[in-house]
């Protein structure tokens, strides 16, 4: 009887050591499946182009700039809301790009703390249980910054829209005012 609970309980000591181990390959596995969505979530901050966002905002101060000091007649109402709705989604744009900094950032911190996560984990340093209530904790700051991604995204397609409807009728009213043509941006030049 005694040696059948001698054996029982090294049986369970065992398979604990090989659940704990198990568990601890888990949850490193879960940690890098989570970095690498946190990699995608940060790949579809890409997708809108940056640099034609800024090219955007470039031209849409010289318009502003322009109308402001050009533009002395009263604007129909289809005119003034077209200029409010550019000056609205470049206001946005110009969220976008101060946010995708930010969340840049963030994933780069978020991807480096689950890839430690799953090295201490793996190395031993770290048991399967407090791994299991870090990688929860990270689950749901990886959940937060993706949801926020797609959000911004989702609010630089939209202004984007809005910019490009609300672009023909500004253009239009510039150039009435400006003899038929756009305001040109002149690069900076450094040192002039």
């Amino acid at each position: 009887m005694r040696a059948l609970l001698s054996v029982t309980a090294l049986l369970l000591i065992v398979f604990a050591g090989c659940n704990s181990g198990s568990e601890g390959e888990r949850c490193a596995r879960m940690a890098d499946s989570l970095a690498e969505s946190v990699q995608a979530g940060t790949l579809r901050l890409d997708s809108p182009d940056t640099s034609g966002i800024q090219q955007m905002l470039v031209s849409h101060q010289a318009w502003l700039d322009f109308i402001a000091r050009s533009v002395r007649d009263t604007l129909t109402m289809e005119q003034a809301g077209a200029l409010q709705q550019f000056d609205l989604a470049c206001r946005q744009l110009e969220a976008f790009l101060s946010n995708r900094r930010i969340l840049l950032a963030r994933s780069a911190l978020l991807r480096s703390q689950l890839m430690m996560l799953a090295a201490d984990v793996r190395s031993g340093s770290l048991d399967a249980a407090k791994a299991r209530g870090m990688l929860e904790q990270e689950k749901k700051e990886a959940g937060t910054f993706l949801a926020l991604c797609v959000q911004q995204v989702q609010d630089t397609e939209k202004a984007l829209g809005q910019f490009s409807l609300s672009r023909d009728m500004v253009s239009d009213l510039v150039r009435d005012h400006n003899g038929g043509e756009l305001p040109v941006v002149v690069p900076e030049t450094p040192g002039y």
